[in-house]
């Protein structure tokens, strides 16, 4: 592999060679932009790190140029000058990695070679990869059609560490979640690390004020009462939440809805504190707060780190009625909240405190893997995410529709589930027009209207769970559910929509009979979608909501009201 070190101090130029050399690299040097670029347009450099500030021809511009080459480098560009609207300039150009001095030489030469081992296949995760004719083996295959080839780990990291750094994320939040750590802070002190901040100051009075954590309903106006109405324990994992989301603005991620994201991530943080309060799950409340107000932000990383990449999935997912998290799976190595994870982890976040983050997508023989209380709190963690989406009802296309487990669901009662989903909805509705009225705040998207008018649709719940999250869901596209009973299918409905999910096939069959079948349009879990295919058309969960929704607008309307 091939390197241009571009800087004009030669004792950091001779280092940086050094370390590239160790690693791997055939080197080149420049000492500024005008060299750096003729010697670009003549070779194909994998590598080039190039200071930021240099004479004649600063970073800036060549790195500018180096990303108009159509076989570019892998560009990092260090600087001692820790300018956050710039190196967000240069990451949303594409440039893969910015740090800032003083910094580890070894280490940046281990970046490098995993960012030019990344780019030998193209940077938009696409890989040409050869197809055999008949007869033929792969390897010697002359056709070449694109392939999705996963961005590794290592190249996350790498680009994530350069994000960590600017994320406007202030010192004083992380000053509050290290105060209340220990008990060696006073109420007043830590409501003075919150008064530096003044965005910081503003969210913890407005949830300070908001119906869960003020029950008198009398106006919380002092940081320092705000701080004991929250409650200490809490107000760490809060304050550094919610200045992760008061970062939140229009345009960083384009395809995003801003407003919608806060939504979802104060309304999983109440379902957490409400589902705690409940009693059942105070043992394993440390860190469940924090990663549920913080799930949904690993998407505003990965956007912002791989702009290119997120517009063709999102394209994708509106094409093929997919989920995101499907073609996220298929372009990286890692998951949104696993990046969540990471980036907590750079801030010196405790890994038991974002443990529930690193597993929230984990199947059933993986979180089978892990301590019972890192399971639990998944599982909780998974239901507030739940409770929230539901609580709010609006949706993109490309969201995962999904339902909570049976196990988890039989330790609540409905009428508790219900109440929570409730008081959810009316508590972000107070918290929206609180945020949108503050001086100064962004205004958070309007909902997204239906474009389809109200139908009805025959739906049967064989489920039996104690709430129905898919009726709810659906409900929430504007479609009136006519609801039948599995007794009705035995008169030979036709086009019922039918949730089965946790029914074994031969259970559904001993109360549906077999007049209904070729008929209905099933949902249930993916391994049980073959057995269930003798019935119609089956829908494996988790599904898009952009599919599902596609299907409840095609059936038929103005069925025949249940007996």
């Amino acid at each position: 592999m091939r390197a241009l070190v571009v800087e004009d101090e030669l004792a950091v130029q001779r280092l940086l060679v050094r370390s590239l050399i160790q690693q791997g690299f055939q080197c080149d040097t420049a000492t500024d932009g005008n060299e750096a670029e003729q010697r670009a347009s003549k070779v194909r450099y994998d590598v080039v790190i190039t200071d930021l500030k240099m004479p004649n021809r600063h970073g800036h511009a060549l790195a500018v140029y180096l990303l108009t080459l159509k076989s570019r480098p892998a560009i990092i560009v260090h600087t001692g000058v820790v300018e956050p609207k710039l190196a967000k300039d240069l990451l949303a150009r594409g440039v893969d990695d910015i740090v800032f001095k003083p910094f580890d030489f070894h280490l940046l030469a281990i970046k490098a070679k995993a960012l030019a081992e990344r780019r030998l296949a193209p940077g938009d995760g696409l890989q040409k990869q050869p197809v055999a004719r008949k007869g033929e083996s792969p390897s010697t295959a002359p056709e070449n059609v694109p392939v999705r080839i996963p961005i590794s780990l290592a190249s996350i990291e790498s680009r994530l560490s350069g994000l960590s750094r600017i994320l406007p994320i202030s010192s004083a939040g992380l000053d509050v979640y290290n105060m209340t750590r220990t008990d060696a802070w006073e109420t007043s002190q830590i409501a003075a690390a919150i008064q530096r901040d003044a965005t910081l100051a503003a969210e913890v009075l407005q949830l300070a004020n908001s119906a869960f954590y003020n029950t008198s309903g009398q106006r919380v106006v002092q940081l320092e009462r705000a701080v004991v109405q929250i409650g200490q324990k809490r107000i760490g994992e809060v304050a550094l939440a919610t200045n992760a989301l008061a970062s939140l603005a229009h345009g960083l991620v384009p395809w995003m809805n801003v407003g919608l994201t806060w939504k979802r991530s104060m309304a999983a943080g109440l379902a957490v504190e409400m589902l705690i309060a409940e009693g059942k799950y105070q043992q394993n409340e440390q860190g469940l707060l924090l990663s549920a107000i913080m799930h949904p932000l690993g998407r505003v990383i990965m956007g912002t780190l791989y702009p290119k990449q997120y517009d063709a999935m999102v394209e994708a997912c509106q094409a093929k009625h997919e989920t995101l998290f499907k073609q996220e799976r298929a372009m990286f190595a890692i998951n949104h909240a696993e990046a969540t994870a990471l980036l907590l982890a750079s801030w010196g976040i405790p890994a038991d405190i974002h443990l529930p983050l690193k597993h929230l997508f984990a199947d059933s023989t993986s979180l089978g893997k892990v301590p019972e209380a890192t399971s639990k709190k998944v599982e909780l963690l998974r239901l507030a995410i739940t409770l929230g989406n539901v609580a709010i009802g609006e949706w993109e296309t490309w969201d995962s529709v999904e339902v909570p487990s049976d196990a988890l669901l039989r330790k609540l009662d409905g009428k508790f589930i219900t109440g929570i989903i409730r008081r959810i909805k009316s508590e972000i509705e107070q918290l929206a027009v609180a945020r949108k009225d503050r001086p100064g705040a962004s205004k958070p998207h309007p909902p997204t209207p239906a474009s389809h008018p109200l139908k009805e649709l025959a739906y049967c719940d064989f489920s039996g769970s104690s709430l129905d999250f898919l009726g709810e869901t659906i409900s929430s596209m504007g479609v009136k559910l006519v609801k039948y009973t599995p007794e009705d299918l035995n008169d030979g409905k036709a086009g019922v929509l039918v949730n089965c999910v946790g029914i074994a096939p031969h259970r559904f069959a001993e109360r549906a009979g077999r007049a209904a079948r070729q008929t209905l349009t099933i949902v249930t879990e993916a391994e049980r979608v073959e057995k269930y295919g003798d019935y119609g058309q089956v829908l494996a969960l988790p599904i898009s909501y952009g599919r599902l929704r596609a299907v409840c607008l095609e059936a038929p309307q103005g069925i025949m009201q249940p007996q």
